[in-house]
């Protein structure tokens, strides 16, 4: 039986095209997925990702704990940052890729407290853990084996605590008139806790997955209709409207984003996936010893952007030739609305990543697309 989030009335109501995703279901369109992602480049769109997983940790080693568990370092955050993150196991391969955020303040909130107003732990002393809404059974699991030797709390808030992105260029002017916070101030990848429409100590996180400049939102279920509803009515003369994830997976494939299952998985490392940046091999985490010795010994495949010279779209799975022998497959694979073309990522060997210069794929069987092999990343918006 598939999970639905507290919003799932809303969204029908708002006649939403509703699908399995992840094992959820959730809103994948409500009009037109190219319309929906034009919105969210020029305006702002509304997404709920409920689905996805929340995680406070408390207790005198929290960040030790959690840089035991994550790929980049906990010690020198800031109060209020966010990082991005990679969970490994072992061998070094991807469990799953998170948003790691730090606590306002160093303190040290009582667990009686945390259980009954956990937002009064990302002000007082923690560290918050956003997983993907698939893998959120596995890395709780995880979590909860991993913490054991370790002086620390875990809170899964993710069925108490829903989740809402605003994501767009107006995104701040809809959402300043409605909170107490200062957006002005709060930095990308920054998160705070303020008053939304009203809701005392909402987690405010300056993130997104859309290559947009944004805001998740995390609150109480018993006000998730009223911020819902108030996010819709009062965001509507600013540009706001409801947006599915079939949008959200086209903007995060044009801001070269990762997603789970496509280009990374427990398959493939952090090095393999361009995601270097993302992984401090200075500490010791679960599966810093493999990477330092892969990163020694150097990758033998690497991912890699396409752009499909074709007006077919390339679908993950499909053959990436070289020539003429299988060199890799095709990652995830759209047509571009913001740039009209198709785009696609691929996973294929370092030699060919810095020497082919153009690939082709196979659409189906003898039939080919030429594709240039080009940087994973195809937008970056203005600032």
């Amino acid at each position: 039986m598939l999970q639905e989030t507290v919003f799932k009335s809303l969204h029908e109501a708002a006649g939403a095209r509703m699908v399995d995703f992840a094992g959820w279901f959730m809103p994948v369109q409500y009009n037109s997925i190219v319309e929906e992602h034009k919105l969210v480049r020029s305006a702002c769109g509304l997404f709920d990702v409920s689905h996805m997983g929340r995680i406070i940790i408390t207790g005198k080693q929290h960040k030790e704990f959690v840089e035991h568990i994550c790929s980049n370092t906990r010690a020198n955050m800031k109060p209020g940052r966010v990082r991005y993150n990679l969970i490994c196991k072992e061998d070094g391969t991807i469990l799953d890729d998170v948003l790691v955020s730090a606590s306002l303040e160093d303190g040290a909130p009582s667990e009686k407290d945390v259980k009954a107003n956990p937002p009064l732990a990302l002000r007082k002393g923690c560290t918050m853990i956003v997983c993907n809404a698939g893998n959120h059974p596995k890395i709780a699991a995880w979590i909860d084996k991993q913490s054991k030797n370790f002086d620390v709390h875990i809170h899964d808030i993710s069925a108490a605590y829903p989740m809402l992105a605003l994501q767009g260029p107006r995104s701040q002017d809809i959402l300043q008139p409605l909170t107490d916070a200062d957006l002005g101030s709060l930095k990308y990848y920054t998160c705070t806790v303020g008053t939304v429409l009203g809701v005392k100590d909402v987690i405010i996180s300056r993130t997104g997955y859309t290559g947009e400049d944004g805001f998740e939102l995390i609150f109480p279920k018993a006000v998730a209709e009223k911020v819902f509803k108030g996010l819709v009515e009062k965001g509507k003369a600013g540009g706001l409207a409801l947006t599915g994830l079939g949008a959200r997976d086209s903007l995060r494939l044009e801001a070269g984003m990762p997603l789970y299952g496509h280009e990374i998985d427990e398959t493939i490392n952090p090095l393999e996936a361009g995601l270097d940046w993302a992984v401090d091999l200075k500490k010791n985490f679960i599966g810093s010893d493999a990477l330092k010795k892969i990163a020694k010994a150097g990758i033998k495949r690497t991912l890699v952007g396409l752009d499909v010279q074709d007006k077919r779209i390339a679908r993950q799975g499909m053959k990436v030739m070289h020539k003429g022998k299988a060199v890799g497959a095709i990652a995830s694979g759209t047509k571009s609305p913001t740039l009209d073309k198709i785009i696609a990522t691929a996973h294929v060997p370092v030699e060919v990543a810095k020497n082919a210069g153009t690939v082709d794929v196979e659409l189906r069987e003898g039939v080919l697309a030429a594709a240039k092999v080009v940087p994973t990343t195809f937008y970056t918006r203005k600032k």
